[in-house]
């Protein structure tokens, strides 16, 4: 039974009486916020992963010289094992919130897709503008704000 005629669908891929009002503007906006706010987050991760990066190699690499250096010289230490392993622990570091920016942006943007997909069928695009919101207090995911969104066939 259709919802919205109360009979059965007589039609093959699209319903012809289906009209996206409200409850499409605040699907398609609570899919757009967080896939805007996450993409605006790229160059912060990036700039992080790469010092961490930086970092920790720097770390592993004065590490293991360190431990030939005191080798050559007959002493054998821990604090070699100890660089290292804090070299080691900034690599969670660099990698961790790459990671986690990847995986974000593939979950909203496949959201999003499957959004743009079903407008498609019935040959509607939408457009929206994007406001981001400077709250220092929410979280960077919750900084873009969804404005004018509108439907167009």
């Amino acid at each position: 039974m259709c919802r919205l005629t109360l009979e059965k669908p007589q039609f093959k891929e699209k319903c012809p009486s289906k009209i996206f009002e409200e409850n499409a503007h605040h699907s398609i906006t609570q899919a757009i916020e967080p896939y805007e706010s996450m993409k605006r987050t790229r160059p912060m991760v990036i700039l992080g992963f790469w010092t961490y990066l930086t970092f920790a190699l720097v770390l592993i690499g004065g590490a293991i010289a360190l431990y030939f250096y005191l080798w050559n010289h007959g002493w054998l230490s821990v604090v070699p094992l100890v660089i290292g392993a804090a070299g080691v622990a900034l690599l969670g570091y660099a990698f961790g919130p790459w990671s986690y920016y990847r995986s974000k942006m593939a979950i909203y943007g496949d959201k999003l897709k499957k959004y743009e997909d079903l407008m498609a069928v019935y040959g509607i695009t939408f457009e929206y503008d994007i406001e981001m919101v400077k709250d220092y207090q929410a979280s960077p995911q919750d900084q873009a704000k969804c404005r004018n969104l509108r439907f167009v066939r």
